[in-house]
């Protein structure tokens, strides 16, 4: 359930003749947002580059491309520029010589290529006989750190795969697969003779590596349980690249210590003598607990808090002086870059407005600061804090769109403040109350914010009013509040949901007789819970979710956060057949539903919806099951993205508009 952010793409569209009509959003724009992200900065700061996503509408695939320009946004240039192929993870050497990425070879493995930026020339720098998960460039520029996974079952002589050994507790991941024999390490690349060294051993993983400035040990994440990773106890680990090698565990925390899912490496300071990292809350909260910055002085071996702000924080990044951090701060319907003072903790907001950053880039001197943005009315691009200025523009083709009006609102539910977003179509002279679809986040905790929506904005043009509610459970507003539906899911958010619909009818502007409902992952979740305690809503559509978590139990990848969350089905029956409750009263559900869900989604498995679909059949609700091919959580084939669209769109048609159109048919 956790959310997997999935960027939609197409061909990069042509500059916007002006004073050019606008016209509505469309089921075909559904994968026209350019996907603009991996911002990343020379030392110098003096260039920019990143990753472009684009359709490929020949393969019915999302390609990427990595282009390079000025920090200025001047004299840009697609540097990889191939239709069919993906180029990802640029990265520029310390030396400033090289702009590299990940690109697979003439075997299809994954391996690091280099672009010469002197002579202007491209040549690929690995050559191993297995994929590349990931790199990083050495201090000195003459060695790569590389992530692996080795260790799996080969195939026997005549191609067979080999049989699926499993002994972990947790031994299934979303998109990985079965989770058996193989095991992530990390190596060292030699660039000067090639040589590869494997510099972790164990029976363990290993992730999101740092290298000290010093370049003399490394950091990274592993979890050590004896178990068999039946906890999220991650911690944090230092490795000596000369002399003995030896390992050091640095976090002591029985808790998560960098969990991988939060993608935030380790954080060297300048000097090489402290260590910045995220850290969770005690292992019972898992997620619902907002995770903090945590930095020791590995001299003393102390740590020590840096800011606690009862917000999720993101990517700490140490600034040149060593004086303060940089970080992602997730806040109420934003993410904006702050920057913390290290001797004191005081914090500064360095952007402002309504706006969702994704990731950024620093230069190594400080001198250029670059963000991917995104707002309601804009996909993502790179902008430049420091020149306060946009440096990209690949979405210009939203320039010929018109946009539904986004506002947010606020009202009280059992003494709380919830928050959300109300969309209203462009035209909406607010003289009738309209239908509407209320949309439910994933996560579970997880909030909507000011983000380009394009789902919201074909429902708005298609006359509808769209709200997202932000109920209890949700991130953005600190632990209390989100840790509310805790081993409780379908309860007060649900309450939170129907006191919305009170609040927006009050004013005329929703028609109470024509409300749907939906979502995807707890989104999908949420409307199971809901249908089946309200028949207010009229059409629903539930998308990679579940009803049945007792049915469920085993089959996904949340094995030790439901035992965390629920404790084990034969020792707590009740909690399990309360999680169940969807599925175990589907008699009680007469909103007509559409069912969607992913064939090989090991996060919310397929199954979940296949129980709900097969029960409202039986118990003769209106009902539809739709299942993507070969796909996983995050769908990523275009055509299966627009027929979504289509038919969401067509089932809210057919049972919310007065006409009841067939357009689901």
């Amino acid at each position: 359930m956790k959310l997997i952010t999935l960027a939609l793409s197409v061909t990069l569209a042509l500059p916007v003749a002006a004073h050019a009509e606008k016209v509505p959003f469309s089921v075909a724009d559904t994968n026209a947002a350019i996907d603009v992200s991996s911002p990343t900065l020379n030392a110098d700061g003096s260039l920019v580059a990143w990753s472009v996503g684009t359709e490929h509408k020949a393969s019915d695939s999302f390609t990427t491309d990595v282009w390079l320009a000025a920090s200025n946004g001047t004299k840009q240039k697609n540097i990889t520029q191939t239709n069919d192929k993906n180029e990802w993870a640029p990265a520029f050497s310390p030396d400033q010589r090289y702009l590299t990425w990940l690109a697979e070879d003439e075997k299809g493995l994954s391996q690091v290529f280099a672009y010469n930026l002197k002579e202007q020339s491209v040549k690929q720098l690995t050559q191993l006989e297995q994929s590349i998960e990931g790199y990083l460039w050495s201090p000195d520029s003459k060695r790569l750190l590389l992530t692996l996974t080795i260790g799996a079952m080969p195939p026997n002589d005549a191609g067979t795969p080999a049989p699926v050994v499993i002994d972990r507790f947790k031994y299934l991941e979303d998109v990985v697969g079965y989770l058996s024999t193989q095991r992530t390490h990390l190596f060292v690349y030699s660039l000067a003779n090639a040589n590869l060294e494997q510099v972790t051993e164990g029976d363990y993983d290993h992730w999101l590596p740092s290298w000290a400035p010093n370049g003399n040990a490394i950091a990274y994440y592993s979890r050590r349980d004896l178990e068999q990773h039946r906890s999220i106890n991650y911690d944090v680990f230092i490795r000596d690249l000369d002399g003995d090698k030896q390992e050091h565990q640095i976090s002591t925390f029985e808790g998560s210590d960098g969990d991988p899912y939060w993608i935030s490496p380790p954080a060297w300071s300048p000097d090489s003598k402290r260590l910045v990292w995220l850290q969770g809350g005690k292992q019972k909260w898992m997620y619902y607990h907002p995770w903090q910055m945590v930095m020791a002085d590995l001299e003393s071996g102390q740590t020590s808090n840096l800011a606690h702000l009862d917000r999720n924080i993101y990517l700490p990044r140490w600034s040149a002086d060593g004086m303060s951090v940089y970080a992602l701060m997730e806040d109420k319907h934003v993410t904006p870059l702050i920057q913390v003072d290290v001797a004191s903790g005081e914090v500064s907001q360095l952007t402002h407005g309504k706006h969702f950053l994704m990731d950024y880039a620093i230069s190594a001197n400080n001198q250029e600061i670059v963000v991917q943005r995104g707002t309601d009315n804009q996909p993502f691009e790179l902008y430049s804090v420091t020149q306060n200025k946009p440096l990209t523009n690949f979405n210009a083709w939203i320039e010929q769109r018109q946009f539904a009006n986004t506002t947010t609102f606020s009202y009280t539910s059992d003494g709380h403040t919830i928050d959300g977003f109300l969309v209203l179509p462009a035209d909406y002279q607010h003289d009738k109350p309209l239908p509407t679809i209320f949309r439910v986040h994933g996560g579970p905790v997880y909030q909507f914010s000011h983000e380009f929506m394009i789902d919201w904005q074909v429902y708005a043009a298609n006359g509808f009013a769209v709200v997202g509610i932000n109920p209890r459970g949700s991130s953005g507003k600190g632990f209390d509040f989100a840790k509310h539906i805790y081993s409780d899911w379908g309860s007060v958010d649900v309450d939170d949901l129907l006191a919305g619909i009170d609040h927006l009818s009050k004013q005329g502007i929703i028609d109470k007789d024509r409300l749907g409902l939906g979502g995807w992952s707890y989104g999908g979740i949420l409307t199971n819970w809901t249908i089946a305690q309200t028949t207010i809503f009229k059409a629903a559509v539930s998308g990679a979710g579940t009803g049945n978590t007792l049915g469920n139990y085993g089959m996904d990848q949340y094995a030790i956060d439901f035992e965390i969350e629920l404790g084990t089905p034969w020792e707590n029956l009740d909690n399990y057949l309360r999680a169940s409750y969807p599925f175990l009263h589907a008699n009680k559900i007469k909103t007509p539903t559409l069912y969607q869900c992913s064939e090989e989604d090991l996060n919310v498995i397929c199954g979940g919806s296949m129980q709900m679909y097969q029960a409202l059949k039986s118990v003769g609700t209106p009902t539809r099951l739709i299942i993507y091919p070969g796909q996983n959580h995050g769908i990523n084939v275009p055509s299966y993205l627009t027929d979504r669209m289509q038919r969401n769109l067509g089932w809210y048609q057919k049972y919310l508009n007065d006409n009841q159109s067939s357009a689901a048919e």
